[in-house]
């Protein structure tokens, strides 16, 4: 399974994040590698959305939840606080991140009507490596 990370971010925070993710996506890819959690899902594709309200309430960067059967690829563009991301600290946008991704699994799991794959092994998997990494 590959997993894919990127950003639809603000410039006060696009650096931040950005220098997080870089550092993420790698080490889960590595992870995922050597894992088999079911045909179900071949892609997983995450994108940190952190904008000021006042984009959001204009219309953009709407969240996304989004499963391709044909494809067997997991779509999700999900919300960060923005004020949170402003005040964060480098450990505090690794926790905030990790803790998105993690919500991205349970609205896989509950709203994506996905078969044929282990999801409590895969949030085990990314929880054990989040904290082993100390992210959260």
């Amino acid at each position: 399974m590959k997993f894919f990370i990127t950003g639809e971010v603000d410039a006060p925070v696009g650096e931040k994040i950005r220098l997080v993710i870089i550092q993420i996506e790698p080490k889960i890819n590595t992870l995922f590698s050597k894992k088999n959690y079911g045909s179900g899902i071949t892609y997983w594709g995450y994108i940190t959305v952190c904008c000021a309200p006042e984009v959001y309430e204009s219309g953009y960067f709407k969240e996304i939840r989004k499963y391709t059967k044909k494809e067997n690829e997991v779509d999700l563009r999900l919300r960060v606080g923005y004020e949170e991301m402003l005040k964060a600290d480098k450990k505090e946008v690794f926790r905030l991140i990790c803790m998105s991704i993690l919500e991205g699994v349970d609205i896989a799991e509950h709203e994506l009507k996905i078969k044929d794959f282990d999801f409590q092994a895969f949030r085990d998997d990314l929880t054990s490596l989040f904290k082993k990494e100390r992210w959260v």
